[in-house]
């Protein structure tokens, strides 16, 4: 079992360091609100809605199966980055799992 002092220690250490994070290391990492659109499945998209105005049921069907397999944005964006920062404490288990 560790000891209750350190991990009280170890989070007053480090106070500043996730301050520094938070407040410099994040915000000047962080570009773009959201990811822009996937265009294949944008375009799928604009095909289903032909189908369902012409009632073209096999085609709708066919097509909706395609874009299913693709993702709605674009994980590739260059334009959108997060950086992401966990601390993670190994002593806090000793406390909640007593």
């Amino acid at each position: 079992m560790g000891g209750v002092l350190s991990p009280l220690l170890a989070n007053i250490y480090l106070h500043r360091f996730d301050q520094w994070v938070e407040h410099e290391l994040l915000p000047a990492y962080t570009r773009a609100t959201r990811r822009q659109s996937y265009p294949r499945y944008q375009t799928l998209g604009s095909w289903i809605g032909k189908a369902r105005l012409t009632g073209n049921r096999e085609r709708l069907k066919e097509l909706l199966k395609q874009r299913r397999k693709l993702p709605s944005l674009n994980p590739n964006d260059p334009s959108y980055r997060r950086l992401r920062y966990v601390r993670y404490a190994d002593d806090v288990r000793h406390f909640t799992h007593r």
